[in-house]
C-alpha cells in the first residue's frame, strides 16, 4: 500500500529512485557497483537547489526503502525506492508547499538524482546531484527535457531520539502543524490500539492508524484519511520521533516530537506534532 503511484498534474507513478548504476565492475575498482544495506530509520542532511543556500533537510527511510524527506519550509521529496548499490542513479519527486513554488515556477518537479554511498558496507551517509527534468518529455533518461532547476544534497543516518520508541509511548494529544505552514494546526490523538483522530485548521477531520516497522525502530508506517469537502482523502506515509523542533514552530521547546510524511494523489504534506 505504500507503493501506490503518486500523481500531481500530469506526473504519473514516476516517485522512483531506481537502482540503476553507473558504473562497470570490468573498469577501475572506484567504479564497480557495491550492493550495501540502507540503514532504516531518520536521516538528515542539507540541499540546495539552483545556487541558493543550503536548506536543512530530515526525513525517515524503511527497510523496504519507501521515503520522505522535508525541509523547515514544507518542500517534500518523495522517494518510492532508496538506491541499495553505489554509485546510483533514479528519479525522485518534490513537492513544493501551498502557495510555494521551485525556482522554475512549478510546485512539483522531477528531478534525475546522480550519487553514490560513502561507505562500502552499511550505507550511512548519501551524496547526489539533482537535475530538474520535464517528465513528459521522456524515452529514457538521455531523452529528458531539462528545466533548469539544479542541486546537490547530502544526507546522513541519525539517531533523533534517545528513548525506545514503542506504540504506547505515542499515546495520548498531540499538537501541532502541518511544516510550513504554522497557521495551518494539525491536532490528533494516539489510541491504545495505535489508531488516531483529529482535525486540522483547513476543516478536515483526521483519521488513521500507525504501525511500528519493528519492535524498538524509531519507525512507523502511517494510513492517515483527511475528510471533508476540499479535503484530500487517504494518504499513506512514514514517521518518526524526535526530541528536536525541526521546524523551529514551538521555538526550540524541549519535549517530544512526532514527525510524519504523508502523500496522497495529488499533494504531499511534512507535519510536526509535540505531545
Amino acid at each position: 500500500m505504500f507503493r501506490q503511484c503518486f500523481r500531481a498534474g500530469v506526473i504519473t507513478c514516476i516517485v522512483v529512485f531506481a537502482a540503476g548504476c553507473g558504473g562497470s565492475s570490468s573498469s577501475s575498482p572506484s567504479n564497480a557497483t557495491v550492493v550495501l544495506q540502507v540503514v532504516p530509520g531518520p536521516w538528515t542532511g542539507t540541499y540546495n537547489l539552483s545556487g541558493g543556500s543550503n536548506e536543512q533537510v530530515t526525513g525517515v527511510v524503511s527497510s523496504s526503502g519507501f521515503g520522505y524527506f522535508a525541509d523547515k519550509n514544507g518542500y517534500v521529496f518523495l522517494i518510492e525506492n532508496v538506491p541499495q548499490q553505489s554509485p546510483f542513479t533514479g528519479t525522485a519527486i518534490g513537492t513544493a508547499p501551498a502557495a510555494q513554488v521551485f525556482p522554475d515556477g512549478s510546485n512539483v518537479d522531477t528531478f534525475i538524482v546522480n550519487g553514490t554511498y560513502s561507505s562500502t558496507t552499511t550505507a550511512t551517509q548519501m551524496q547526489a546531484s539533482l537535475t530538474g527534468i520535464d517528465p513528459n518529455s521522456y524515452t529514457t533518461y538521455a531523452g529528458y527535457t531539462l528545466t533548469g532547476v539544479n542541486g546537490n544534497f547530502t544526507l546522513n543516518s541519525a539517531v533523533t531520539y534517545n528513548g525506545v520508541p514503542t506504540i504506547a509511548a505515542l499515546q495520548g494529544l498531540w499538537n501541532g502543524y502541518y511544516i510550513g505552514s504554522s497557521s495551518t494546526s494539525v491536532d490528533i490523538t494516539v489510541n491504545p490500539d495505535a489508531t488516531f483522530n483529529g482535525n486540522d485548521g483547513n476543516g478536515c477531520t483526521i483519521s488513521g492508524s500507525l504501525v511500528q516497522q519493528d519492535p524498538g525502530t524509531n519507525l512507523y508506517y502511517v494510513n492517515y484519511k483527511a475528510s471533508g469537502t476540499g479535503c484530500p482523502g487517504y494518504m499513506n506515509g512514514l514517521a518518526y520521533v524526535s526530541t528536536k523542533d525541526v521546524s523551529g514552530d514551538f521555538s526550540n521547546a524541549a519535549g517530544t516530537y512526532l514527525y510524519m510524511g504523508i502523500f496522497g494523489p495529488s499533494i504531499a504534506y511534512s507535519v510536526e506534532l509535540k505531545m
